[in-house]
């Protein structure tokens, strides 16, 4: 059984981790944390969250009696909290974005912040078991991906050598409900008035996932954005409560079947 802790459990991410979580044989739930919610039962806070007792407990309480800790935090908070948990031993998977690019320069541009763990940029494992299933295994540090990471990497890498055969970058044009920002429930950004009768789209050539796709499309794929220019990502907000859509446009140099 693997002693787990949570921290920011109840957060949209948190939640949705208690959820899994809740049934699952090999995992048992030791600590949970929460800086707006703590001294208050998970069930208080989450009612259909049933098979937990526990009471939310400040962000900076000691978790060495776990073997894994999940971050459910903001960059930033990931970023000063990985290394000291690292050091005590504490396997982390990191729902954050902190870790996702190897190039800290790349993640200064896209995510407006200094990174002050550069070293363990190498380290960290991208956590997409259809293609990293035996590394993060093993991983200290798992760096949970993106959504439309996720949506467009599994989209675009089954199509494998195929990829080499692009005359120009790939097109992604994704759609996502409002979750997929993550923060509270009662936020502002993710309730029915701001969102309802709504659909936009944000973060036009600077969100923070086109570098991520970019990343491992290179790696696992034929793909090189030196000679076929970075992909274009280009992300709508839907007024749903969660879900992605990626509809993706690719020019190949030479006609291709069905069959390929």
């Amino acid at each position: 059984m693997v002693r787990i802790g949570i921290i920011g459990a109840a957060g949209l991410s948190g939640r949705e981790l208690l959820y899994l979580l809740e049934s699952h044989d090999e995992a048992s739930v030791e600590l949970l944390t929460s800086s707006n919610y703590q001294g208050k039962k998970v069930k208080d806070v989450f009612p259909e969250l049933t098979g937990y007792n526990q009471v939310f407990q400040p962000n900076d309480i000691d978790v060495t009696g776990c073997d894994l800790v999940f971050l459910a935090i903001p960059n930033q908070a990931s970023l000063e909290r990985v290394p000291n948990l690292l050091e005590q031993g504490v396997r982390v998977i990191d729902l954050s974005g902190a870790f996702r690019l190897r190039d800290k320069e790349v993640f200064s541009k896209f995510y407006k912040l200094s990174h002050s763990a550069p070293e363990l940029l190498e380290e960290a494992v991208f956590g997409l078991p259809e293609y990293f299933k035996s590394e993060i295994t093993t991983a200290r540090l798992v760096a949970n991906p993106g959504c439309y990471a996720t949506g467009a990497l599994l989209g675009l890498l089954p199509l494998g050598e195929l990829l080499g055969k692009l005359d120009r970058q790939p097109i992604i044009d994704a759609k996502s409900g409002v979750s997929g920002a993550g923060g509270r429930v009662e936020d502002d950004v993710t309730n029915f008035v701001s969102v309802n009768e709504n659909f936009k789209a944000y973060k036009v050539f600077s969100h923070q996932h086109q570098p991520e796709i970019q990343q491992y499309l290179q790696d696992l794929s034929p793909y090189s954005s030196d000679v076929m220019g970075e992909i274009i990502l280009t992300p709508h907000l839907l007024p749903l409560s969660r879900g992605i859509l990626s509809t993706i446009y690719l020019h190949f140099r030479e006609p291709v079947t069905s069959s390929d």
